[in-house]
């Protein structure tokens, strides 16, 4: 048996924040805890649900500007540099809230 997507348990996609997935628990939590007449079961694979995929989601992201070798490899003929990437300023982290910039010119 196929192990459950715990984003698509709680109805949400993989690019989803820690707080995205924190506030839709919440509102499953609301529905079917048991205090609150809801299934014990449901509810149990709803918290199972909501710690993976918070712990998934708060992981620091992978830089898409260098894909989290903290450098840029630019080829210019025959030659290659190295150089620190703009989007993360060499971190290898995603920055938050960052579209990545157009390198190509």
């Amino acid at each position: 048996m196929p192990v459950p997507n715990p984003f698509e348990q709680l109805g949400l996609t993989m690019e989803a924040s820690p707080e995205q997935v924190r506030a839709r628990f919440l509102e499953l939590a609301h529905i079917h805890h048991p205090d609150h007449g809801g299934d014990p079961a449901a509810f149990q694979a709803i918290k199972a649900a909501h710690d993976t995929a918070l712990e998934y989601a708060s992981r620091p992201k992978p830089c898409l500007g260098c894909h989290g070798s903290k450098v840029q490899i630019i080829k210019n003929g025959f030659s290659t540099f190295k150089k620190m990437c703009p989007v993360c300023k060499g971190s290898g982290q995603r920055p938050m809230n960052t579209e990545v910039p157009d390198t190509s010119k």
